[in-house]
C-alpha cells in the first residue's frame, strides 16, 4: 500500500471510490437477517434511508421510495458497518461509519470522502459542518468542513479523558454549538469548535442521542440512569423530564415530528414513548413491537413510524403505534422462475407464493389457494403455470398467477421436482419414488413405474426420450422412452442426491449430501465422485448449468460454487449467510438465487468474481501474497494469495498514477489458499500494481502488461 500511497502523493491523484452492485446482492427479505440496523432517515415523505452493519465488517445502505413498504439494496461497505445519516437536502447526504460516504444524487452513487469513525455530524449550511468521533488512547476528535463535506480537519481534542467515545454534535451556527458523549460529558463552545467548555458533567452516564425543536429548545437522552434532558436556553441549563434511577433500560433515541409532538425509544423490550406538550410529560405507547432492541424510533407524522435495531429488527406502524408490522426474516424459498421480460416468480413454505413485475425490485404476495409447501414451479408461458409441493398438491394458473386451482394427485407423497422438456411433456418427481408424467402441458398426469420405493428428489429431461431422476440412499433413475419405463442404476454411493443436470448426450452432474458432486462422461451410465467441497458437513441442494459451459453449485451454509469450463474445475462465489435451495439464469450475467429465511439473491454480473480454491489441504498459517504469473503477461495473469482465517478480503489492480482500475476480489473470504484471475486485455501495455487489503495485512506488488 505505500507503493500506492507514494503515487498518489507524487502525481497529486485523488481517488475516490464510487460503489455499484456487483456479484450476488440481496433482493429480499429486508433486511438481512444477520444485519443490526443502527439508523432510519427520510426526506421526504416517501424517500428514506437505513444504514447497517453485519459481523464481521460489512456495512449497509437500504433505500426505499414508497414509504418503507419496500426497500432497495443501494451500497455495501466492505470495510466496515454503519452507523448514522445525515441529509442536507433531498439529494445531498452523508453515511457515518467506519468511513464517511457521501451522496449527491440521492443514494445513487456513495463515495468515500473520509477514512476514520465519525459517530455524528452537524451542518450549518451547505458548506460548513462539524463532526465527533469515537475516542482513542489519547483524545476524542471534533473536526469541521468548510466545502461540503469534501475534505475534513481535526480542530479539538481534549475532552479530559482518554477512550472517551463523543456520540452526538448539534451547531446552532457557525459558531455555537454542543457534543455528547460517554460519562455524561455535554460540552458547549461559542467560538466555532476552538474551545469547549462542559455545561453537564453529573456522571450519571452515557448521553446517546441529542435532538434540537428549535434554536433554544432540545433534549439528550442517555443511560445508566433512564434519563431525557431538556433545555430551554440552547443548552446552558439542562433539567429532567424523565428520570429513571437505576434503570438498566435506557433511552436510546428520541424524535421530533414538530415542537409538540416527539417519541423515544428504549433499549430493550422496544418499549416506545411519546410526548405531545414539548416534552415536559412522557408516556408510554400502549402497544410494544414483538420483540427485540430498539436503537432508533424514527416518525414521519402522527400515525407513521418505525423502530429499527440489532438482529435485523425494524418494524413500522401506520396507526400510532397501536399495530407494528415486522420485515424481519421471511419464510424459506424453494423455486423461482423468472423470464426475459422481467416477470417472475417464486414459491416455498407454508403456499407462499410471490410475483415481481420489475425483475425483482418488487415483489407481492399471490394467493396460492394451498397451504403446503410449494418445492417447484414453472410458466410454459405468460399466463400458464404450474407449481407444485408437499401432500401431493398442485396448482394451476391461466391468469399470470392472479388465481390458481389446486388439486392433490396423491396425497401420501410430496412432490419434489418439477420438469418440462416442452410446453406439452413434463415429468414430476416425489417421495416413495413416485414419478408422474404429462403429455398435454399439466392437464392430466399419469403415475409411471420407477421400480423403487425411495424418495425421488429431482429429475431432468435431457431430449424427447432420455430423462433422469436422483433420490434417497444414492438412487439414480434412467429412462430412454419418454419416461415410460425406468431403469434403477445404484453406481452412486448411498447419500441423499438432491439435484441433476445434464448438459448433452455424455456430461451430467449429480448434486449430494456430505458436499459431493458427481459426474459422469457417458451418458449416465457410470458416475465419479467429484470432489469440490471438502467441507463434509455442507450439503449440496442444486446443480444448474446456464449454458453448456456455465455452471452453479449450490449448498448450506452459504455455499455457491461456479464453473465456466463444463463443470471440470470450479470457484467460489461470495454470498450472505443462508442456504441457497434454487438458482434460475436468464442468462451467463442475469440470475436468481432464492434460499432459507425468505431470502432472494440476484446478479447481472454472472455472480462477479470467481475465486479459485486450492483444493489441497494445505492450511495458511499467514497472509501472503505472491508474485503473479505469468509475468509479464498477455493479457491474462493469475495472482495466488493465502488467507489464515476468515477475513475481509480486497483484491484490486491500480494503474502506474494509482488509479483504482478494478477490483478483483471484494468480500469475506474463509481460511484457505486462493487464486484469482486478471483479464488486462482493454488496458494498454505498461506498469501495473496489485494490492491485497484485510483488516490487519496489506501488501503490494508489481506486474507487467506487454502487449
Amino acid at each position: 500500500m505505500k507503493t500506492i500511497i507514494f503515487l498518489m502523493l507524487l502525481f497529486s491523484f485523488n481517488i475516490s471510490t464510487v460503489h455499484s452492485q456487483s456479484g450476488w446482492f440481496v433482493l429480499k427479505p429486508f433486511p438481512n437477517a444477520n444485519e443490526n440496523i443502527n439508523d432510519i432517515y427520510f426526506t421526504n415523505n416517501q424517500t428514506g434511508f437505513l444504514v447497517t452493519d453485519e459481523y464481521p465488517y460489512i456495512g449497509r445502505i437500504y433505500k426505499t421510495s414508497n414509504q418503507g413498504t419496500n426497500w432497495t439494496y443501494n451500497f455495501t461497505d466492505l470495510t466496515g458497518g454503519f452507523t448514522k445519516l445525515y441529509f442536507l437536502n433531498s439529494l445531498t447526504g452523508f453515511a457515518l461509519g467506519s468511513k464517511l460516504y457521501k451522496t449527491t444524487n440521492s443514494g445513487a452513487t456513495w463515495i468515500s470522502k473520509r477514512n476514520g469513525s465519525l459517530n455524528s455530524i452537524c451542518f450549518v449550511d451547505s458548506l460548513i459542518g462539524y463532526g465527533c468521533e469515537r475516542g482513542d488512547e489519547f483524545r476524542a476528535e471534533i473536526c469541521i468542513t468548510t466545502n461540503g463535506g469534501e475534505s475534513w480537519q481535526n480542530i479539538y481534542h481534549d475532552l479530559n479523558g482518554s477512550y472517551i467515545d463523543l456520540y452526538d454534535i448539534h451547531f446552532f451556527n457557525s459558531q455555537v454549538g454542543l457534543v455528547t458523549g460517554e460519562h455524561s460529558r455535554l460540552a458547549k463552545t461559542t467560538n466555532g469548535g476552538s474551545n469547549w467548555n462542559y455545561v453537564l458533567h453529573p456522571d450519571i452516564g452515557i448521553f446517546r442521542d441529542m435532538e434540537f425543536i428549535n434554536d433554544n429548545v432540545g433534549f439528550v437522552c442517555g443511560k445508566l440512569d433512564s434519563v431525557i434532558l431538556k433545555t430551554t436556553n440552547q443548552g446552558d441549563n439542562w433539567f429532567p423530564t424523565l428520570l429513571q434511577k437505576g434503570s438498566y433500560n435506557h433511552v436510546n433515541s428520541i424524535n421530533f415530528i414538530n415542537e409538540s409532538t416527539g417519541f423515544g425509544a428504549f433499549q430493550y423490550n422496544n418499549v416506545i414513548i411519546k410526548t405531545i406538550n414539548s416534552g415536559n410529560n412522557w408516556f408510554e405507547l400502549p402497544v410494544r413491537p414483538p420483540f427485540g432492541n430498539g436503537r432508533k424510533v424514527y416518525f414521519l407524522d402522527e400515525l407513521t413510524g418505525y423502530l429499527v435495531g440489532g438482529n435485523a429488527n425494524f418494524f413500522k406502524t401506520t396507526n400510532g403505534g397501536n399495530d407494528w408490522e415486522t420485515f424481519i426474516k421471511g419464510d424459506t424459498i424453494k423455486s423461482v422462475f423468472v423470464t426475459k421480460d422481467g416477470v417472475g416468480y417464486c414459491g416455498g413454505y407454508n403456499g407462499k407464493i410471490m410475483k415481481t413485475t420489475n425483475s425483482g425490485i418488487n415483489w407481492f404476495k399471490l394467493n396460492s389457494e394451498t397451504s403446503n409447501t410449494i418445492n417447484d414451479l414453472t410458466f410454459l408461458d405468460i399466463y400458464n403455470g404450474i407449481y407444485i409441493g408437499r401432500n401431493g398438491v398442485i396448482g394451476t394458473t391461466t391468469n399470470s398467477g392472479v388465481n390458481w386451482v389446486t388439486y392433490t394427485l396423491n396425497p401420501n407423497v410430496s412432490l419434489n421436482s418439477l420438469y418440462f422438456y416442452n410446453n406439452g411433456y413434463g415429468l414430476i418427481a416425489g417421495g416413495n419414488g413416485k414419478i408422474f408424467k404429462t403429455t398435454n402441458s399439466g392437464i392430466d398426469w399419469t403415475e409411471k413405474n420407477s421400480g423403487s420405493s425411495l424418495n425421488l428428489n429431482s429429475i431432468f429431461i435431457s431430449s424427447l426420450t432420455n430423462a433422469y431422476s436422483v433420490g434417497d440412499s444414492g438412487i439414480v433413475l434412467r429412462t430412454t422412452d419418454s419416461g415410460e419405463t425406468w431403469l434403477v442404476d445404484y453406481t452412486v454411493p448411498r447419500i441423499k442426491l438432491n439435484s441433476i443436470s445434464i448438459l448433452d448426450n455424455e456430461t451430467g452432474y449429480i448434486a449430494g449430501n456430505s458436499g459431493k458432486l458427481f459426474r459422469t462422461t457417458n451418458n449416465g451410465l457410470n458416475w465419479q465422485i467429484h470432489f469440490v467441497n471438502n467441507n463434509l458437513f455442507r450439503d449440496h441442494n442444486q446443480v444448474y448449468f446456464a449454458n453448456s459451459t456455465t455452471g452453479y453449485l449450490l449448498g448450506n451454509s452459504s455455499t455457491l460454487y461456479k464453473s465456466t469450463n463444463q463443470g471440470l474445475t470450479w470457484g467460489s462465489q461470495g454470498l450472505q449467510s443462508c442456504n441457497p435451495y434454487k438458482i434460475f439464469m436468464l442468462s451467463t450475467d442475469t440470475g436468481y438465487i432464492v434460499g432459507s429465511d425468505g431470502y432472494i439473491f440476484k446478479t447481472i454480473d454472472g455472480g462477479g468474481t470467481v475465486v479459485s480454491v486450492n483444493e489441497n489441504n494445505l492450511i495458511p498459517y499467514k497472509y501472503y501474497l505472491s508474485q503473479n504469473y505469468p509475468n509479464p503477461f498477455n493479457p491474462i495473469t493469475k495472482i495466488k494469495f493465502e488467507i489464515p482465517s476468515l477475513s475481509n478480503v480486497k483484491l484490486t489492480v491500480f494503474d502506474i498514477l494509482g488509479k483504482e482500475i478494478e477490483t478483483l476480489i471484494n468480500k469475506n473470504l474463509q481460511q484457505g489458499v486462493y487464486e484469482s484471475e486478471w483479464d488486462g486485455s482493454k488496458f494498454p501495455s505498461g506498469i501495473y500494481f496489485y494490492s491485497l487489503n484485510t483488516n490487519s495485512f496489506t501488501e503490494t506488488k508489481r506486474m507487467i502488461l506487454l502487449k
